[in-house]
Parts: C-alpha cells; structure tokens; sequence
C-alpha cells in the first residue's frame, strides 16, 4: 500500500477516527486538525500513527525524528 493520508488509510481499513484515536491514546480533535493539516503533530504522535498504521501513514513532524525511525526500520529489515 503507498503512502496514504490518515483519512484514507482509517476508510481504507474501516476504522474510525475516534476507534483510531482509542488505540492510540489521542484526542480525537487534536487529531482531527493533524488529519487536516493544520496542525504539525509533535514526534511522539506522529511515531504513534506510524507505528499503529504499520508504516503506511507518515507525517511530517517539526522534527526528523520519525525520519530517522523509519529509516532504522528500513535497515533491520534489510539485514533480516
């Protein structure tokens, strides 16, 4: 699966955003305003989505720290 925003990854696996929002522990309307892009989501919630997406859904963080996870990911599964 490519790249998608949340909201179309959440209608892709038929999740809401509030049952989303319940296994990632976050406000559902902070995270509705990330989902819009009109707020950047802090490094931790970003890594929360990434991680719970299974890498399908990255945002960009005011910092390279989800970058950096993603590209310690991308090593281990090359070594596996």
């Amino acid at each position: 699966m490519d790249k998608l925003n949340l909201k179309a990854y959440l209608a892709n696996v038929g999740m809401t955003m509030t049952e989303f929002c319940n296994k990632i522990d976050c406000n559902r309307a902070y995270l509705s305003t990330v989902s819009s892009g009109k707020v950047i989501p802090g490094r931790r919630l970003a890594k929360d989505i990434y991680d719970a997406t299974n890498g399908v859904v990255k945002l960009q963080t005011k910092a390279k720290d989800c970058q950096k996870h993603e590209k310690k990911e991308q090593n281990q599964d090359s070594q596996s």
